[in-house]
Formats: structure tokens, sequence, C-alpha cells
């Protein structure tokens, strides 16, 4: 975003871990923002950040203030989960479902706890608490019966890789031919309550909560690797290439290695990071690193402090 002004910020990592010497900047309440616990950001097409908080509402950032917007403005509820921007409207996955954000208008649907938010071939589709939903052209809602177990399930992740479709729920890791009703072609990979997924490369990166991260190859599904570190995952994002960057809820960020399914580095309050509980990184389009925590806020500084020293 080109109205962004940012100071140049130095910071080393070592393959150790991240250097004591580095200055982070900090928004928090104090800089207007309506709610210390983010638990999503995105960025626009135009530019600007959003956020999503745990019950201050939705924040709008254009790189000098925060605008906000609240239940009293007609957002569903000020407990956001997921974002999405398509088509010069946000998408917004609340506590009581779905509210659409066009202009300064809302249009508020109820469903299920909305976890996260996909397009995929020009549909809408809702990872809720209860299984998955698409969004009609007319912007109703319609439950996707696919089985008993993910109708009932909370659904953490879906992507889409190799033809396939892929989700974390808190039952299992399953693959899937398409995304709909009555569907034959699944395949329940794991069992086990998972949190996070993303593909790379030619592997699917699938983490738990409490018992790490399984790494699929595509051409062998039956005998995928077991990262046993870090846990309690909250997100995966590719950062730079061939660095995989996981997000806890009690030890900061992990940076995986993807070659060797090794951890490089950790920022966490051990090496001096002053919060434990972080929920998602975005990489934006100046290059700006915002890490999205439950305790202070969001965070900026330069993707390019970031990078690893050989």
């Amino acid at each position: 975003m080109n109205r962004f002004v940012t100071c140049l910020i130095l910071f080393i990592v070592s393959r150790s871990g991240f250097s004591q010497n580095r200055n982070l900047r900090a928004y928090t309440i104090e800089d207007g923002l309506p709610q210390s616990q983010v638990y999503d950001v995105i960025q626009d097409g135009v530019g600007y950040l959003w956020l999503g908080t745990q019950g201050g509402g939705l924040s709008r950032f254009n790189g000098n203030a925060f605008e906000v917007w609240n239940e009293s403005d007609g957002l569903q509820s000020n407990y956001i989960f997921a974002l999405l921007s398509s088509k010069e409207k946000l998408y917004i996955g609340t506590k009581k479902g779905l509210s659409i954000k066009s202009k300064n208008v809302f249009l508020n649907i109820e469903a299920p706890q909305v976890n996260k938010i996909y397009q995929f071939n020009n549909t809408i589709y809702l990872a809720t608490k209860r299984g998955i939903y698409s969004l009609n052209k007319d912007e109703t809602l319609k439950k996707i019966s696919i089985n008993k177990d993910i109708d009932s399930s909370s659904v953490n992740a879906i992507i889409f890789k190799n033809g396939f479709f892929w989700m974390a729920t808190n039952q299992g890791f399953y693959r899937l031919s398409d995304l709909k009703e009555g569907l034959e072609n699944l395949k329940k990979l794991e069992s086990n309550n998972f949190s996070a997924a993303i593909s790379y490369q030619n592997k699917i990166y699938a983490s738990t909560f409490a018992d790490g991260t399984f790494v699929f190859d595509l051409e062998d599904l039956e005998s995928p690797i077991l990262m046993r570190e870090p846990l309690r995952i909250n997100s995966l994002s590719i950062q730079n290439e061939n660095e995989l960057r996981v997000t806890t809820d009690n030890d900061g960020i992990s940076i995986i290695e993807t070659k060797t399914n090794s951890e490089k580095a950790v920022l966490n309050t051990k090496n001096g990071f002053s919060v434990a509980h972080i929920r998602k990184v975005l990489a934006d389009s100046q290059s700006n690193l915002w890490i999205a925590t439950s305790e202070v806020g969001s965070i900026n500084i330069f993707r390019t402090t970031l990078s690893i020293i050989p």
C-alpha cells in the first residue's frame, strides 16, 4: 500500500533463533486498534489492511489510523474469526455466521461459527464449526452435506491441490474429489484434531493442535512424516521460498525448512519476543510483515528483516 509510512528496521535471524537486536512496531489499543486479540488480518486489492478482532469488531488500517465497524454499525458479531476480500466486497466470518460488507452496508446471514472463508471457481465456501457451507448467487447459504462425520465437525482448513480438496477438521484430515453433496470419492488420511493445512510444491502440510504436523508426499499418501514440534498450531504460511512459517498459541513462530522438514529458527518469548500467542503472519504487497497476535494486537516489521542468514 503506497500510503503506508514505515521506518527501516534491522531484524537479523540466525539458524539458532532470532536476534535479540530488533525493533518491532506494535499497534495496540492505544493506537486505535479496537481490541487486542486479532484473529485474522488480510490485505484487499486497494492495499488496505483489514483486521478481525475478538470482541472489538472489524478494523481497517490505512497506514496511519484505524477505522472500526462493530455491532452498532450493523456487523453481525464483534467476534471475528476469518476475512476474505473479493470483488469490492468483504466477507467476514463471525461467531454467529457470515457478514458481507459492501461499502458501508452489512448483509448478515446466520450460520454456525465461521472458522475460515475460501473462494474456489468463483464460489464462496465457509469452513464452519459444523461442516461446510456455500454462498449462493442470491447471497443465501447452503449447507453441503458430505457425510455425517464432516457435517458435524469443526472444519478448520480447506485447500485445493492436484485436482483434489484437502480438508482439516477436528475429527481428521480428508481428501475429497469435490465439495458437493453425495460425494463418494472421499478418503480419511489421518484421525486427529487438525487445526491448519497448506500445500507447497509436492507436499501437503497438515497440522494438528496437540501432536505436531503431518507432511504428506503427494506421490505416497500412505507414509506421511510427522514433525512433532512445534505444537498447539494456529496457522501455516509460506513466506519465503522453502520456508514454512508456523504460528502457535503458546510458543510464538517457528520457521521450518521445507526441504528437510527441520526447524531453522524460532521467534518466541525465550529469545526476547513479547508475546507467545500468534494467530497469523501476513506479508503485504510492500513486503511488510504483519503478525496478528492474541495479546497485543498487530505487529508490523519489514519482510526483508526476516531473512535467514546462510
